[in-house]
């Protein structure tokens, strides 16, 4: 199985410190064989980018408390490996690199 997860990330005044407790924006943005896609997550991905396009324009007068990841994700229609992916290839790594203690139930 191939994938790939799209993945920004808005630093905030925590970032990479023990007191970060990252907000996740996501949507999926697969799609099962025979469909166009657009109705199945199409307004997820739509929010997502303008969500992003938002708040990553507007950096130069604010910046979040807690980091923001802008996550979209592959392979959910098959049995959600792109989310599973992100978290352990990414989010795991980054509370464990912070010394906070964390438990991922999948």
């Amino acid at each position: 199985m191939s994938g790939s997860n799209i993945i920004g990330i808005l630093p905030g005044k925590y970032w990479s410190t023990k007191k970060d407790r990252p907000i996740i924006i996501g949507a999926h943005w697969d799609t099962v064989l025979n469909s166009t896609g657009f109705n199945d997550n199409g307004s997820g991905v739509a929010i997502l980018l303008e969500v992003a396009r938002v708040l990553g324009g507007a950096t130069d007068c604010f910046q979040p408390d807690y980091t923001l990841f802008f996550v979209a994700i592959d392979s959910e229609e098959d049995g959600s490996y792109g989310s599973q992916e992100f978290l352990h290839k990414i989010i795991v790594p980054y509370y464990i690199k912070q010394g906070v203690g964390i438990q991922v139930i999948t």
